[in-house]
């Protein structure tokens, strides 16, 4: 977060050391003048916006980065970096206050409900014995299965062709 007792040219060099807002005003300035990425007019551009205290004092300041941009261009680019500094501040105080909190008792989350198991079930109508019986009584009706050893298997013996 900012300091409240912070000069321009403190913030100036706090917020061009973000490559975020960096690469926001690089990519604005590209949109509006059509020109290359160019992080060094992006960086006097912030600077110019931090020594501003309104729109109309940035837009005589980078007069000659962005010249031939209309006053309302400019008042829009001004609005745009100021809340794109707010958000940034915001997130630094976000990170600050988590790192302020105290920290929470580890371990395994207990969930609220049915706890789940893992052994074996039966069923309370006594389906899985019906289900248990008729394939008993399928495996019956199809008959035995007969295995033949290779030993008692006659065609075995036989030469190949």
């Amino acid at each position: 977060t900012a300091p409240a007792n912070e000069t321009a040219l403190q913030r100036e060099t706090r917020l061009t050391g973000s490559a975020e807002l960096l690469g926001a005003v690089d990519a604005t300035l590209q949109a509006l003048m059509g020109q290359k990425s160019n992080s060094v007019l992006a960086r006097k551009v912030l600077g110019r916006w931090c020594q501003s205290a309104n729109p109309v004092e940035f837009k005589t300041k980078v007069r000659d980065y962005c010249g031939r941009l209309d006053e309302t261009v400019v008042l829009g680019f001004y609005m745009t970096i100021k809340r794109r500094v707010e958000m940034l501040e915001a997130g630094a105080a976000k990170e600050e206050q988590l790192a302020e909190e105290a920290q929470a008792e580890g371990g395994l989350l207990r969930r609220d409900g049915p706890v789940l198991s893992f052994r074996a079930r039966h069923s309370a109508l006594g389906l899985d014995r019906l289900a248990k019986e008729k394939r008993r009584q399928a495996a019956a009706a199809a008959g035995p299965v007969a295995a033949i050893a290779l030993d008692e298997d006659p065609l075995a013996d036989a030469p190949k062709p």
